[in-house]
């Protein structure tokens, strides 16, 4: 009998340290796993993160999130928009009468060199007039204008087109943003 019970015994002794070892075998496997699920909860917070920020959805660290709020844009439009209405107005007379320095007025409004644009207006008169058109293009890029008309206006009316172009910068009082597209 003491053969049958060292036998049982040691059965009974191994498989309580099987299922001592298979306890901590199982307690090692879902501590594995639940390591596991924490990571891909991990992982899917930041994809939804990502996902939000790319959206343009900023998150605080607070959980709190801020939407950014769309750009409204607004189509402007000339101060002054009828060319033929300044024939007589005291802006068209000064661009008329000193030309080079209603140039410059505007260039320098426009963050050129007074001095260089007088100069250039002074003594290259028909490459002032290719300046004068980029002048008009960036005033609409500026403002928001839309282009009713081309460089034939600027040829033709080039006073008319200088008085709107003062009367535009004048009533917004422009502070210059960028460099002059030609240095004078």
């Amino acid at each position: 009998m003491s053969d049958t019970e060292d036998t049982e015994t040691s059965s009974s002794s191994s498989s309580s340290s099987e299922s001592d070892s298979n306890s901590s075998g199982d307690e090692d496997e879902r501590a594995k796993k639940l390591r596991r699920i924490a990571l891909a909860k991990r992982r899917a917070e930041k994809r939804k993160k990502k996902q939000e920020a790319d959206q343009g959805a900023v998150v605080n660290s607070d959980a709190q999130v801020i939407t950014t709020q769309p750009v409204v844009f607004t189509q402007g439009a000339w101060v002054r928009p009828d060319l033929c209405g300044l024939c007589f107005d005291s802006l068209m007379c000064y661009a008329c009468w000193c030309t080079p320095c209603a140039r410059a007025e505007v260039a320098e409004m426009m963050g050129g060199s007074y001095a260089g644009a007088f100069l250039f207006c002074m003594f290259f008169p028909c490459f002032a007039f290719c300046t004068l058109c980029s002048e008009r293009d960036r005033i609409r890029m500026r403002f928001n204008i839309p282009k009713t008309d081309g460089c034939c206006t600027v040829m033709c009316c080039n006073t008319c087109v200088m008085a709107q172009h003062m009367y535009q910068l004048r009533a917004v009082r422009v502070v210059p943003q960028y460099p002059p597209a030609f240095y004078y």
